[in-house]
């Protein structure tokens, strides 16, 4: 966040550069603190969104390295698999700094980036599905549908209704993370707020509570950047 008092503006003005990837607040004369941070509150997403829509976006090409699960992962075009998708354990010639695995992909060359996106999505929302059903049944709630979507804004999200939403990019994350959001839209569907009551049953209903919340907001940019 870069802040420049200006005497001739007139209003707090919020400017995305996305050449820098710096936020950039304008102040008039006469605006105190109080009048600041509540014009960032209320921008906060507005900002958030367009820095992530601006960020450079990694590849998913043969050679690349992505995480999955928390665990970074070699991609690999391997013609041998057809059209599938295969999670492996590395070879000696494919092993590397911190490499837990390898996503290997077949089909042609041209289709490697889809067809691995295609099949990231299905993960996540195999994964997201069971974790949600399995934490609505404590709760004895019923969700009325579950959504998997590459949202620009936030990692998950509940209606009044009971739908669920979630970031497909959430299966790139460690699974204490997974968990924390699922039950955090969990959660909802019994606290429709984030009241005391609300972070109770949340953490409840997470496996390692609220820590995983730091984790996203440490790391959760660099997902965004894959894909």
């Amino acid at each position: 966040m870069a802040i420049r008092p200006h005497p001739n503006a007139r209003r707090l003005t919020l400017r995305v550069d996305a050449a820098r990837g710096v936020v950039r607040l304008t102040v008039p004369p006469g605006i105190g603190i109080g009048q600041i941070e509540g014009f960032l509150d209320r921008h906060a997403d507005w900002a958030r969104q367009k820095l992530e829509e601006a960020a450079p976006r990694g590849s998913l090409a043969d050679g690349e390295i992505i995480p999955f699960r928390g665990e970074p992962h070699l991609i690999r075009h391997d013609p041998a698999l057809g059209r599938r998708v295969e999670r492996r354990l590395a070879r000696p010639d494919e092993t590397g700094p911190g490499i837990a695995g390898v996503l290997a992909v077949g089909g042609p060359a041209e289709h490697v980036a889809s067809r691995l996106l295609a099949w990231l999505k299905a993960a996540a929302r195999k994964e997201l599905a069971e974790r949600s059903d399995k934490k609505a049944a404590l709760l004895g709630k019923a969700i009325s549908r579950i959504t998997v979507r590459d949202t620009r804004s936030r990692w998950g999200s509940c209606s009044s209704s009971g739908a669920l939403s979630f970031s497909w990019r959430l299966i790139l994350a460690p699974e204490a993370v997974i968990d924390y959001v699922v039950a955090h839209e969990v959660a909802h569907l019994a606290e429709m707020n984030h009241s005391p009551a609300f972070w109770a049953v949340c953490a409840r209903l997470s496996e390692e509570g609220l820590a995983p919340r730091d984790w996203l907001k440490r790391h959760g940019s660099a997902l965004w950047q894959v894909g």
